[in-house]
């Protein structure tokens, strides 16, 4: 019976994708993830601390239970290599992608699984631009949100980003 399941499942998504209709991802659990300025790799952790711990190199040391959401802006960004927070949900919730660079400038696509799902962001001094299309292509709509970052990005960029960039 599992199998049959599997199998009816499979081609549904088969038939969505073939349709060109989009399948939103959404985690049932929060995954906080980091990148960088053109890195493919993602690293994804359980916790948002685990994550700001190798994303900051060490300098951010919180409890598993224990959110950027305990930190000032100051404590986040002054001294560490960390950019950006972009969130899955409105009010800096949800799963979390840290973008980190030793410098303000750079860009990456939106890794698998964060494509078209970004409502708010909290940023460092530098900024971070989402854009709606891939490549940073501002044919599209695209936000700079400035320091320290906006709680909910709007409605025409809400779910919309494919790319970012550092200023």
């Amino acid at each position: 019976m599992k199998r049959v399941i599997t199998i009816v499942a499979g081609l549904l998504l088969l038939g969505a994708l073939a349709n060109n209709e989009s399948i939103p991802v959404r985690a049932s659990t929060p995954e906080h993830c980091i990148t960088a300025p053109a890195h493919l790799a993602v690293q994804c952790f359980a916790t948002q601390a685990a994550a700001l711990r190798v994303a900051s190199g060490g300098r951010i040391q919180l409890a598993a239970t224990q959110t950027a959401n305990d930190l000032t802006n100051a404590q986040l960004f002054g001294g560490t290599s960390i950019q950006a927070i972009l969130y899955q949900d409105e009010n800096y919730s949800g799963s979390s992608l840290t973008i980190y660079s030793s410098t303000c400038s750079g860009w990456n696509n939106m890794p698998a699984g964060w494509n078209d799902v970004v409502s708010s962001a909290r940023t460092s001094t530098c900024g971070v631009t989402l854009y709606e299309l891939y490549n940073c292509n501002s044919g599209g709509m695209h936000l700079a949100v400035s320091p320290p970052g906006t709680p909910n990005v709007g409605p025409a960029m809400n779910d919309q980003a494919s790319s970012w960039s550092l200023p």
